[in-house]
């Protein structure tokens, strides 16, 4: 029992204990930077990379997953990391509704105005903390927390944000996007024969029309408007749940775990990723980011917007290529907004994140270009 007393004494429980005086002294932890005030921002294009770069060199780790002792011996550092980043998100919000800050000096004075960046911190923080609500509470229980860790490392990603798994974000993202790669023709072939009841000639057909060039990885570059108009009001209210754990998998959750969730709770995930991914889509096009290419966006925001979409995000394909497979996506889902009343017309349609989640298959596998993952 003692030996059990000192080993928490090292572990997350004493982090926990430790996180007061940690966020008084700290004004910039990991990838997100504590705002000091409104007027020490600058226009956000100006500021490419200065708020999301972290000052430490990244390490370069070869290995997927940590093992559980590295879990538990870097728990503390992570949660101290996402405490602050939480007082980020909270600074944001007085930052924007304040009655004098760039934000809105640049944007024709709209009090409330929140740059792209700031705002997908805030929807990534969400998603965080939706991930890892239990497993903190849990491993925060003296004496019996660290029984978690066995747990978590069988799905790292799954239980844990990437405030916990500094360095291993680009091996994770790696394998969340073989997984994916698995799901994609199941999806695509859910989209064409139920959805759209097509059979593999009038697929085909129907694809010539709407396909306009080949983008690599991404598979085909299609008129977005015109599929979208095509597929919106078709897709049933009811999926089975053989084809929504493929879903799942698409949208980059864990074969494994997945397997045994409620259909709901899918259900309630899925339909926030795609939410997420059409409001980041509209603040990427609004704040020009789509016309500079998305060289603005760091190493760790493009990785991270690739992987929330679905897009390629392997370790063989590089950052600048992550970036044009971003901006390619964009060009098909800017005529969609501009024609159907911007993301307020996208936003509380089950059919619209289902278009949204089906799109990187529906590309990819309807007429697949040589794609291998090494």
């Amino acid at each position: 029992m003692s030996k059990m007393i000192r080993y928490h004494t090292f572990g997350p429980g004493a982090a926990m204990r430790r996180l007061g005086p940690l966020l008084a002294s700290t004004s910039r932890v990991g990838e997100l930077c504590l705002i000091q005030s409104p007027s020490s921002w600058s226009k956000p294009e100006t500021q490419a990379r200065k708020f999301s770069t972290s000052s430490k060199p990244k390490i370069a780790i070869q290995k997927s997953n940590p093992s559980v002792l590295e879990l538990v011996k870097s728990f503390p550092s992570g949660l101290t990391r996402l405490i602050s980043c939480i007082q980020a998100y909270q600074n944001i919000n007085e930052a924007a509704f304040s009655k004098h800050n760039t934000w809105s000096n640049s944007n024709n004075g709209l009090v409330g105005y929140i740059p792209r960046r700031q705002s997908e911190q805030k929807r990534k923080l969400k998603r965080d903390l939706t991930k890892v609500a239990l497993p903190v509470g849990f491993a925060a229980i003296p004496f019996i927390g660290n029984s978690i860790f066995p747990i978590i490392a069988f799905s790292p990603s799954f239980f844990l944000s990437s405030h916990f798994l500094e360095g291993y974000q680009r091996p994770i993202a790696h394998d969340e996007y073989r997984d994916r790669l698995g799901a994609f023709e199941a999806c695509a072939n859910y989209f064409w024969v139920t959805v759209l009841r097509e059979g593999k000639e009038g697929k085909l057909d129907v694809m010539a029309k709407l396909k306009r060039s080949d983008d690599g990885k991404a598979g085909a570059i299609v008129d977005g408007c015109a599929l979208y108009d095509l597929c919106h009001d078709r897709f049933p209210n009811h999926i089975p749940r053989q084809q929504l754990l493929k879903i799942a998998i698409v949208a980059g959750m864990s074969p494994v775990i997945v397997a045994i969730l409620p259909s709901v709770w899918i259900r309630f995930r899925l339909g926030s990723i795609a939410k997420d991914i059409i409001l980041d889509d509209s603040d990427l096009i609004r704040d020009n980011i789509y016309d500079g290419g998305c060289q603005s966006l760091t190493d760790d925001e493009i990785l991270n917007a690739n992987s929330l979409r679905g897009l390629p995000c392997g370790r063989d394909i590089s950052y600048d290529e992550m970036r044009n497979y971003l901006t390619k996506h964009l060009g098909i889902m800017k005529p969609i907004f501009e024609n159907k009343g911007g993301k307020i017309g996208l936003l509380g349609s089950f059919a619209s994140a289902m278009f949204v989640l089906h799109l990187p298959a529906i590309r990819l596998k309807t007429d697949p270009p040589t794609n291998t993952l090494k």
